[in-house]
């Protein structure tokens, strides 16, 4: 896996603030346990498309289709129960044209309010790979970049890397997208948090930061 940069998010420590936003990642992303979703509990809702369809509530997706039970599946590794740098045997989300990308759109399924955390796992393509979200506006929150891929396209997973943004006044949508070939993604999720939980900003920037520190390392 190549260097990753290492993109803050805009206003931690200034929760005070009428609203919080920005990006997170890119992270490393080898199971559910490496969300930086995961304190958001039953708030978040996280499909791994292992069933074989999108049909986690209040999303749609602009193209794309479920890929599995190919040798060319780049699911997350953990998806087979083992995390062993393989998982041929999962489910993933592929578009065929990485340049015209996936749009995931939201609606306010939570309690009447869109998500105002989301995120997921890019697992294949070429580099670069970009992702930007937009918050209920529909203005940028700002985009990640990332030069992950190792140029392997059967199901290797050391380049899985998770992308994704905050913003507490809530995302409407995010793109991911490529400049060449075809884009493999898996692990979308979202959720949404009335109140900024203590320290939860600070606790996935750091994720990100020790990310950035052993890859340099």
């Amino acid at each position: 896996m190549k260097k990753c940069v290492m993109v803050g998010i805009a206003g931690v420590g200034a929760l005070a603030a009428p609203a919080v936003a920005g990006t997170i990642g890119p992270m490393q992303y080898l199971s559910v346990a490496d969300s930086p979703l995961q304190f958001l509990g039953a708030n978040a809702q996280l499909e791994n498309f292992e069933d074989g369809a999108l049909n986690t509530p209040g999303v749609a997706a602009s193209a794309g289709f479920v890929l599995g039970g190919s040798a060319w599946v780049d699911s997350v590794d953990g998806d087979d129960g083992f995390i062993d740098g393989a998982c041929v045997g999962g489910h993933s989300w592929l578009q065929n044209v990485a340049v015209n990308g996936i749009t995931f759109t939201f609606s306010p399924v939570f309690g009447g309010n869109l998500p105002n955390w989301a995120g997921i796992v890019w697992t294949d393509g070429h580099n670069p790979a970009y992702f930007e979200a937009f918050n209920s506006l529909g203005q940028s929150l700002g985009v990640v970049v990332h030069n992950n891929a190792d140029e392997m396209y059967q199901g290797s997973t050391a380049e899985d890397t998770f992308v994704g943004a905050y913003d507490t006044a809530g995302i409407s949508y995010f793109r991911i997208w490529g400049t060449m070939g075809g884009l493999e993604v898996d692990h979308l999720q979202y959720g949404y948090e009335p109140v900024p939980a203590p320290g939860a900003l600070a606790l996935v920037g750091a994720a990100g930061l020790l990310f950035r520190m052993r890859r340099r390392g």
